[in-house]
């Protein structure tokens, strides 16, 4: 029997720049591979990888295979030396890493606090994994728990009151750049959750027209419905740029969807009025060095973070309050996790104790030909009530007590071999030497 470690490698807004970000980034249609990968190197994988962040969680027994399995494939993703320190790769375990996603889901470690969108990430993400067969019960448990933390969060505490997300953020942007949106148009590229939320955040901000472009036709269709604009194929992005203010691309492309030459060509059409770009995808779906072309503002999600960062100080307040919201879940789901592990406990111990006093029995029993069936019985019930009482006080032991001591009690009293070290400074250690070896490698 082996003890199951909880652990998660990733980068984020926090801890990474945008061009490595947009290098990490898994999107839905590179999921499914990744997850089966993924899953050669533990027992469960999921992936939750948004504009914010690529995050791998992995349940294993064997910490160092799932380590070099998860720092594996975010170095064959990047083609960036993961040993350099500026990566921003982290990594936690067991209670870290539980508490982290919680976090994650509360709106605590988003670019925005308390904005919406990490809870349906979550919930596709958790679909995903279930689809391709890697969510196991671990993982399907600590999804559940994140997303009733996230709910708690924004019903209880002023992190979740006055909606705020990346896509208010980039109306509110656009409003104050154009010094208001009344009478101006947007074009919105792609229609996913942020494309539609912005969408939706442009119309409330006031702007005049909006129109959506999504290589597939009937998206925009269906989302230009829902904010009363137009929908275009994707043939008409670049006559549709001309004749814009505004430009929010949030596709999954793999690569740029806007060059420089379109751009330049755009704003000879414009006659040099001022057109704003804000670029919400990972990878980035505009050229950086569209910022050069006369007449164009161009802001990416680095610098909507550093705008949000300043903007954000009533949400910030609420943190204290969410972060005992989120101590009080991973508790509840650390108990569920330390039952869990007491009953396995406890089971193995059952079921060693059995195998010996079975076998000892046959063996003395072989010796005891003579005795009746009756009285062989007999001997059967009497050693099975005596281990029953034997290992009565040990099995409210392991159930009752703190995972880690039940653990050491386990491998060293009743030789049921489970580690029991650090892991907190185990997975750092670990995370460490894994990248110095894939950077050298």
């Amino acid at each position: 029997m082996h003890q199951s470690y909880v652990i998660v490698i990733g980068a984020s807004h926090k801890t990474a720049p945008l061009a490595v970000r947009e290098r990490l980034a898994i999107n839905d249609d590179e999921a499914p591979s990744a997850l089966h990968y993924l899953k050669e190197y533990a027992t469960e994988a999921l992936i939750l990888s948004t504009c914010n962040r690529t995050e791998l969680y992995l349940v294993t027994t064997d910490m160092e295979q799932a380590l070099s399995g998860a720092m594996g494939l975010l170095s064959a993703r990047s083609g960036i030396p993961l040993h350099q320190q500026e990566c921003g790769i982290y990594g936690y375990s067991d209670n870290a890493a539980v508490s982290h996603l919680l976090e994650v889901a509360a709106g605590m470690d988003s670019l925005v606090p308390g904005e919406h969108e990490i809870l349906t990430q979550i919930r596709r993400a958790n679909k995903t994994a279930r689809e391709h067969g890697t969510l196991g019960p671990i993982l399907e448990r600590l999804c559940q728990v994140a997303l009733h933390a996230g709910k708690r969060a924004r019903t209880e505490t002023s992190i979740g009151r006055h909606p705020a997300s990346v896509s208010l953020a980039a109306a509110r942007l656009a409003q104050e750049v154009c010094n208001g949106l009344e009478g101006r148009s947007a074009l919105v590229v792609g229609a996913g959750q942020t494309a539609r939320l912005t969408a939706q955040a442009l119309r409330s901000c006031g702007i005049g027209t909006i129109h959506a472009v999504n290589r597939t036709f009937a998206k925009a269709q269906d989302m230009a419905q829902q904010v009363g604009g137009h929908a275009w194929e994707m043939s008409a992005f670049p006559l549709l740029l001309p004749r814009v203010d505004v430009v929010v691309s949030c596709t999954s492309a793999p690569e740029t969807i806007l060059s420089m030459e379109e751009l330049v060509a755009a704003q000879s059409r414009r006659h040099g009025s001022p057109m704003l770009l804000i670029d919400l995808a990972v990878p980035r779906d505009i050229d950086p060095h569209a910022r050069e072309v006369s007449g164009i503002t161009l802001y990416d999600l680095d610098d909507l973070q550093r705008i949000c960062e300043r903007n954000q100080a009533a949400r910030r307040q609420a943190i204290g309050q969410v972060e005992v919201i989120v101590h009080q879940e991973t508790q509840g789901f650390l108990c569920w996790q330390q039952e869990r592990q007491a009953a396995r406990l406890v089971t193995a111990l059952r079921e060693s104790a059995e195998e010996m006093r079975s076998a000892e029995v046959a063996k003395s029993l072989k010796k005891l030909s003579h005795l009746s069936a009756t009285e062989q019985e007999a001997i059967e019930a009497l050693t099975m009530a005596l281990v029953n009482k034997l290992l009565h006080n040990p099995t409210i032991f392991l159930k009752t007590s703190d995972v880690r001591e039940s653990t050491r009690v386990a491998r060293t009293v009743f030789g049921l071999a489970l580690p029991s070290e650090d892991n907190e400074i185990h997975v750092r250690n670990l995370l460490e030497n894994e990248a110095e070896r894939v950077g050298h490698g």
